[in-house]
């Protein structure tokens, strides 16, 4: 595994448990892992996980509805 991609799997790691929480948003989240552009940061937990922050955080988080 190279590098960037450790770092990525460690970033999506603790956006999972940042999601499964819903103190922020997956924006802040997005900031707080790393990334500056939400929307590269959607698109990489997707490619690592199959569904989006937001699905993640519907099936992860029933109140979240």
């Amino acid at each position: 595994m190279r590098p960037f991609e450790y770092l990525a799997k460690v970033r999506i790691g603790q956006a999972k448990i940042m999601l499964a929480q819903e103190k922020y948003t997956v924006n802040e989240i997005a900031q707080i892992v790393g990334y500056n552009d939400c929307s590269y940061f959607c698109s990489v937990f997707k490619k690592h996980e199959g569904i989006s922050p937001a699905e993640f955080r519907a099936l992860n988080c029933p109140d979240s509805k």
